[in-house]
């Protein structure tokens, strides 16, 4: 059985930085206008959205626009969509293996004249042992010239530094039939570094099969009976089929011990989650630290008292030797 629904939108936008190494590294949203192209579902809504069952076939419509005043070819993808960093849509840089592999566009690519535009169809093929709930995919669109750009630029810089490729992307989500839960998990926490400082990740989940809206995170950092630090926090809407690193800064000075992690997840829908773990930060991290960020504040190196007395009775032994030396000679 087949089914034909579409929805209209805007596109979304980023620069999407590739490391070197292969896969998207991140990205930061732009508006859509300086692209030189747009793509927009063909009738009305903001994104596709499809009403389905498992074992049906989708199928939509696609309208890509060349914005600017010389041909342009655009190369399009199917992509699986993922939670951002602090909540919100993004599409993942890497092949679809989840609703994203659902997804088939009639053409790969679309070269266009100036201010030219093209309908590209393509079909959501629902697999019969897919799970109840809400299910995000989307497709992407990249300006060929831009890509060979990259590349080029990839195969000079080799292993060091990134590149960045701009992309627009547009929702898909897939409904299906079954009772709604909204549940998400907590999973652990670590210590990661980066050139901006030190960040805690909670790794958490959303094990449901719906979106959630938004979630407060009350987090509380101690060590001993001293409290480190506290935060509170908005995480923005959280996809299913996935998990998310959220980082939080870390405050203050990092030292090397054992750190206590407490706090709770309160999503918009759902039950609250409670945060407790227990955190060791070893003195290789504070080394690691102290070599990828040089802003970081970090504990000075501890060494231990005896030693220090020993360092210092060593340097008085050697000054009075330097002193008999010089006062003995003739």
């Amino acid at each position: 059985m087949t089914r034909r629904v579409a929805a209209t939108g805007v596109a979304l936008a980023a620069a999407v930085v590739l490391g070197l190494g292969g896969g998207g590294a991140g990205a930061v949203t732009i508006h859509p206008g300086s692209l030189g192209f747009s793509i927009t579902a063909v009738h009305a809504r903001r994104w596709f959205i499809f009403q389905a069952r498992p074992g049906e076939l989708m199928r939509g419509e696609l309208l890509v626009r060349n914005t600017g005043p010389k041909p342009k070819r655009i190369e399009l993808a199917g992509t699986d969509a993922v939670t951002a960093g602090g909540g919100g849509y993004a599409f993942s840089s890497f092949s679809p293996c989840q609703a994203g592999s659902w997804l088939r566009l009639a053409r790969r690519s679309v070269t266009l004249r100036p201010r030219g535009a093209a309908v590209v169809p393509f079909t959501i093929a629902v697999p019969r042992d897919a799970s109840p709930g809400e299910h995000f995919a989307g497709i992407t669109a990249v300006d060929a010239a831009e890509v060979a750009a990259v590349s080029a630029r990839r195969a000079v810089l080799r292993h060091t530094g990134a590149v960045i490729l701009t992309r627009a992307g547009i929702a898909v989500q897939v409904d299906l039939p079954g009772a709604p839960v909204y549940r998400l998990a907590f999973r652990g926490v670590r210590l990661a570094v980066s050139p901006s400082g030190a960040r805690l990740a909670l790794q958490i989940a959303n094990t449901g099969n719906q979106l959630v809206p938004s979630t407060h995170v009350h987090l509380v950092v101690s060590r001993g009976a001293r409290t480190v630090f506290r935060s509170e926090t908005q995480l923005g809407v959280f996809l299913t089929d996935g998990g998310l690193d959220y980082e939080i800064p870390w405050q203050g000075t990092v030292a090397d011990g054992l750190y206590h992690i407490t706090g709770w997840l309160a999503p918009s829908r759902g039950a609250r989650v409670p945060l407790v773990q227990t955190l060791r930060i070893a003195d290789r991290s504070i080394h690691e630290l102290r070599r990828e960020s040089p802003v970081a504040t970090v504990a000075a190196s501890r060494i231990p008292a005896v030693l220090l007395i020993a360092l210092g009775v060593a340097g008085v032994m050697i000054a009075g030797l330097g002193y008999v030396i010089v006062r003995g000679r003739p």
